[in-house]
């Protein structure tokens, strides 16, 4: 294994880098950067025009893509957690006769719900995506 360079001595102005090396690194840092810069503008633009098509709500979008990255059993634990949490705050009782989010809710329920007569389904496997900022 290679030896690093020690760290600089605060008394000293000196350096064990090439003014060659040192360009190449801050080249390719910058290049990097800019390199970074564009994907992230790019996937502000997809989310930015999804959101546009499809009129989804930003913040609920943006909480999807978190869950997303997280591994199924942090995922199902912090989606319980919302849940739970949301009740406790009473959010459930802000409902009136034109929302119909319980309604949503039980028919997501129902739907995962197997049949009597049914073999219980395979879980569908998580989708992967890239790092969104």
């Amino acid at each position: 294994m290679a030896r690093r360079a020690k760290k600089a001595d605060v008394t000293s102005s000196k350096s064990s880098i090439s003014s060659e090396e040192l360009r190449r690194v801050v080249n390719q840092f910058m290049s990097e950067t800019a390199e970074a810069s564009e994907h992230n503008g790019a996937a502000g633009s997809i989310v930015k025009n999804a959101l546009d098509r499809h009129g989804m709500d930003r913040k609920a979008f943006r909480f999807i893509l978190g869950l997303a990255k997280m591994e199924t059993t942090k995922r199902q634990a912090t989606l319980r957690g919302v849940i739970e949490l949301a009740d406790k705050m009473g959010y459930f009782d802000d409902v009136d006769m034109f929302d119909d989010i319980i309604s949503t809710m039980a028919n997501i329920v129902d739907g995962k719900r197997p049949a009597e007569d049914e073999t219980p389904k395979k879980a569908k496997a998580p989708l992967t995506l890239a790092t969104v900022n």
